[in-house]
C-alpha cells in the first residue's frame, strides 16, 4: 500500500538514502531520493490513510455509501465492510474498487461467507490473486480476529500464561504487550 503513494517532488529530499553496492570494492557511496512512502516510517501509516480519506472526500458526492465505507470500515489497509443484500455488496464493491483504484490502490483480496457471490465481484484480470478463496476449515485473519467465511464464525484465541504469585493489574498489562 505504501508504494502506491507518491511524495511530492519537493518534499523528497527529506527521503534520501545512501547506497554502495558492495559487491564493487571500488564503488562510491550514491545518493537517492525516495519517490513513494516508506515503510518504517514514522509517517508512513498517516500518509497512506490520508490517501484514502482524500480519495473518499473527493467522491463523496458521486457515491456516498462506498465513500462512508473507506472513510470508517478501513483499519490501515484492510477494509471490513458488509451489506444487507447482495445487490447492495455488489454494488459497494464496485463503488469502493473503482474509488480506490482512481488513487492507485488496487483491492486485490476478497472474502465472502458466499462462495457464489465471490465469482460476480469485478476484479482486475491483469492482478494475481484476485480472490482469496479459504477452505471449510480455514481462517482469515484481521485485526486480530479469526473469520471462517464458511462458517460465518467470528473467533478470538488467547494465550494462557502462568505466573507464580498474586496477579496484578500490573503483571496483565505486562504481558498484553
Amino acid at each position: 500500500m505504501y508504494r502506491q503513494v507518491l511524495i511530492d517532488p519537493e518534499q523528497r529530499c527529506f527521503q534520501r538514502i545512501l547506497w554502495k553496492d558492495l559487491d564493487d570494492p571500488k564503488a562510491m557511496v550514491e545518493c537517492f531520493e525516495l519517490n513513494t512512502v516508506t515503510y518504517g516510517c514514522a509517517s508512513s501509516s498517516f500518509l497512506a490513510v490520508r490517501c484514502l480519506k482524500q480519495l473518499a472526500l473527493e467522491f463523496q458526492p458521486i457515491y456516498p455509501e462506498a465513500c462512508h465505507a473507506i472513510l470508517n470500515c478501513f483499519y490501515l489497509d484492510d477494509l471490513l465492510a458488509g451489506a444487507f443484500s447482495i445487490s447492495e455488496l455488489l454494488k459497494l464493491q464496485k463503488e469502493v474498487s473503482f474509488i480506490l483504484s482512481s488513487g492507485g490502490f488496487q483491492l486485490r483480496k476478497w472474502l465472502c461467507n458466499k462462495s457464489e457471490l465471490l465469482k460476480s465481484f469485478q476484479v482486475d484480470s491483469t492482478l494475481s490473486s484476485n480472490i482469496l478463496q479459504l477452505g471449510k476449515d480455514e481462517q482469515n485473519k484481521t485485526l486480530g480476529i479469526f473469520w471462517n467465511s464458511f462458517s460465518d464464525t467470528i473467533h478470538y484465541s488467547i494465550k494462557k500464561f502462568k505466573y507464580e504469585g498474586s496477579i496484578t493489574k500490573r503483571m496483565i498489562l505486562l504481558r498484553m504487550i
